[in-house]
């Protein structure tokens, strides 16, 4: 992956952990008509960026050097603003609550309301400063107040809202203090509490804040619809460049749907009130416009004998190629390991060729994998003899590592094989023991 621009193991809303994949910092343009995608930014982990390697093979431009997400929804904001795009407020969640970006925002003249960490200070009054958890107990009873956030999949959203009056942390030069509150989430059933860091110009209404703070999940409708609609995760390019093309390309796509549907949904609510009809969607906008206006691709005859030559020629192609992978590769000798009396242990019920020496269990559903070892050092001790893979025995629910070495013989493969077996209890079905090198 080191040709990848920004592919490194790091934490992915999508994947809802730490994973091994490309993270993007988006921009949402929302108001009650529509909402839309309208900026991306890729983000270039530290060590990516510091790697010449990785910048050479991925193509990342000599000016683009490492900045951190809110540095970069701090230049998508930037970007729109240039363009002339305003908005009254900016919601985002607990990654851009930062004190700088914070800041950034009120000098363009937007209030936010950010969400925050639990463990994130606020100050309450003169010299006492708190976590956001313990100025939410400071809250009395009577302050908190059950309203409505919207409609999910399960129903009508309803929570309880507060906000506490704290001072402002972010106040740029030149510029007025404004009303800065903590506002406070909580589940009616199950009790968590989420925080939101607001300002505003002036003071509004708990409504407001609420508003803004449920229209964050906008964007997470965008990148759903965006994905599915136009195939924003569907491009199988690498490169810096080819990413922001790909990119740009399905975000104008999206962009194009996403106004459509808010002319279609004027034009619907302008006929009538009550047309017993739920407003036009992303995805049922694109199904008419491939059922009314895209032309049906050519099924006749012709073309079908045409595909399916194709299909039988580039599978042939396919085939020949990996025949004269195969007679390149060195022969595989098949190993018998023995199995030491007193384990319980079925015979085997053959051996397994396969070029690698991939070794497989006998009673687990999984499959096996095993990798070479590709130590120059380890292999050349050994006197260049070839490569032992080891099986990897499913034990419990966990996997096990795999144990993989270099044997010089026949023997020192039985030896082996005895002792992992005697220690890990499971039945050993096959092990290919390769001549020569398969990975070079």
């Amino acid at each position: 992956m080191a040709a990848c621009a920004g592919a490194a193991r790091q934490y992915s809303g999508t994947v809802g952990g730490v994973a091994l994949c490309q993270v993007a910092v988006t921009l949402t343009f929302a108001t009650s008509r529509g909402h839309a995608l309208i900026g991306r930014a890729l983000y270039l982990p530290e060590g990516c960026a510091a790697d010449e390697e990785h910048r050479e093979l991925a193509g990342v431009p000599e000016e683009v050097l490492f900045a951190t997400k809110p540095q970069l929804a701090g230049d998508l904001l930037d970007h729109a603003h240039g363009l002339g795009i305003r908005a009254a407020f900016v919601a985002g969640d607990e990654v851009y609550g930062g004190r700088q970006l914070r800041r950034s925002i009120r000098q363009r003249g937007m209030g936010y309301v950010l969400a925050v960490r639990a463990n994130h200070v606020v100050s309450i009054g003169p010299g006492r400063a708190v976590t956001a958890a313990a100025a939410a107990r400071l809250i009395p009873a009577r302050a908190w107040q059950r309203m409505r956030t919207g409609s999910g999949t399960k129903g009508t959203r309803h929570y309880g809202w507060a906000m506490l009056q704290v001072a402002s942390d972010d106040t740029p030069d030149g510029h007025g203090d404004g009303d800065s509150v903590l506002l406070v989430r909580r589940h009616r059933y199950t009790g968590p509490l989420s925080y939101y860091r607001c300002w505003t110009p002036g003071p509004v209404p708990l409504s407001k804040l609420i508003a803004t703070a449920s229209a964050r999940w906008r964007i997470e409708e965008d990148h759903q619809l965006s994905k599915q609609n136009t195939g924003l995760d569907a491009g199988q390019v690498i490169r810096w460049k080819s990413w922001h093309r790909w990119t740009a390309i399905c975000l104008l796509a999206y962009l194009y749907l996403a106004v459509a549907v808010a002319v279609q949904r004027q034009h619907d609510a302008a006929s009538g009130p009550d047309t017993g009809l739920i407003p036009v969607t992303v995805p049922e906008l694109l199904r008419l416009l491939r059922d009314t206006v895209i032309p049906p691709p050519h099924r006749d005859r012709p073309h079908r004998l045409h595909w399916s030559a194709w299909r039988r020629r580039h599978q042939h192609r396919q085939a020949e190629r990996l025949n004269a992978t195969h007679q390149r590769l060195p022969a595989c000798v098949s190993v018998t390991p023995t199995v030491p009396a007193g384990n319980n242990l079925t015979e085997p019920p053959g051996i397994l060729r396969q070029p690698y020496g991939i070794a497989c269990l006998r009673s687990w559903p999984a499959s096996v994998i095993a990798r070479p070892v590709r130590s120059a050092g380890a292999y050349q001790q050994h006197g260049g003899c070839g490569r032992i893979l080891l099986l990897i025995p499913r034990c419990g629910r966990a996997w096990n590592h795999a144990a993989v070495t270099v044997a010089s013989d026949h023997e020192q493969v039985q030896a082996m094989l005895g002792r992992i077996v005697a220690h890990r209890a499971c039945d050993v079905a096959a092990l290919g023991r390769v001549q020569g090198d398969p990975c070079g």
